[in-house]
């Protein structure tokens, strides 16, 4: 009774192996997949965060996997929109811009080790700085975001304004609005006086403040808000369905081994979860208040980057 017992328990445990895990042999060849990140912290340091995943799903996986941080964030999303990359690791904003208008599906984001699966926004201002909370000493000052395409670090702080009765355009608000290129850049860019006011996520403000603690005494925190899905693994809708729940699957088992654990620990993670598409409603609400029609936003000028890329524009 026992040994039939087992071997039933042995048999379940096989065929659940085999629903989830693709079929390989040592003669299939590994398929590449290309997977672009934003900068959203110094691109070294964004790069080498990544390179360790690289390894693990290359391990298990009969996939040839190769992260990339891209210069900017339109670069991610021009490559996926032509198809030029398979994957992206998706702040919200882009996440949500590539669901509304090219079908990138999301799969799995991690659950950092502080137990949180999501980033808020943080603005923030020097110590002896003149702009306080009352947002009415934010005008005339200048105003560091990280990237145009990112809730915390731009469509947050327009969206907290307006909130607090502010109808002016923020490019007449401001004296001057910096695009940063990452959120660690804004915050530098506050510290050393190059602009009044900065916003960025909340993850990688902590992250900077406690690599560099000089900055505790240099930068005070105005305002923290919102509640935006963080670091979306999203794939393109043409991949390959099987490959696709073959990375998802892979993704949302790290946890159960012990190598997975390990990986997960160098990441910063406990482990991925799920990302479905209502999980973004909290985006689409802060760029709407802000003013902003998701459908009318343009995040790729193919025109202009083209004409760039030929030396026909600075």
């Amino acid at each position: 009774m026992f040994l039939k017992k087992l071997s039933r328990i042995v048999f379940t445990v096989v065929v659940a192996l085999v629903l989830v895990l693709p079929v390989s042999s040592a003669s299939e060849e590994a398929k590449k997949i290309k997977v672009v990140l934003v900068p959203e912290r110094n691109i070294f340091n964004q790069q080498n965060k990544y390179m360790i995943m690289r390894d693990y799903i290359s391990s298990i996986l009969p996939v040839n996997i190769e992260f990339n941080v891209l210069k900017d964030y339109e670069e991610v999303m021009e490559v996926l929109e032509i198809g030029e990359a398979d994957a992206g690791v998706l702040g919200s904003f882009l996440m949500v811009h590539g669901m509304v208008n090219h079908d990138l599906i999301p799969l799995a984001r991690p659950v950092w080790n502080s137990g949180e699966s999501v980033y808020r926004s943080v603005i923030f201002a020097r110590v002896n700085s003149p702009v306080t909370k009352d947002i009415k000493t934010w005008e005339g000052r200048s105003f560091a975001f990280a990237n145009r395409h990112t809730s915390a670090g731009f469509f947050y702080p327009l969206y907290l304004m307006r909130a607090n009765g502010i109808k002016k355009d923020p490019w007449d608000f401001f004296s001057e609005m910096k695009q940063a290129g990452s959120h660690d850049a804004a915050l530098w860019m506050v510290s050393n006086n190059l602009a009044d006011i900065g916003a960025a996520k909340d993850t990688i403000f902590r992250e900077t403040m406690r690599k560099n603690p000089e900055l505790e005494d240099l930068i005070k925190v105005l305002y923290t808000g919102g509640k935006f899905p963080d670091a979306t693994f999203a794939v393109i809708s043409s991949m390959d369905p099987a490959l696709r729940e073959s990375l998802k699957q892979a993704l949302l088992g790290m946890h159960n081994s012990p190598e997975g654990r390990k990986v997960l620990d160098k990441f910063g993670a406990r482990k991925f979860i799920p990302s479905p598409r209502e999980d973004y409603n909290a985006v689409l609400d802060v760029v709407a208040k802000a003013g902003f029609d998701i459908n009318k936003i343009t995040v790729v000028d193919h025109l202009g980057r083209k004409l760039k890329r030929k030396g026909k524009l600075p």
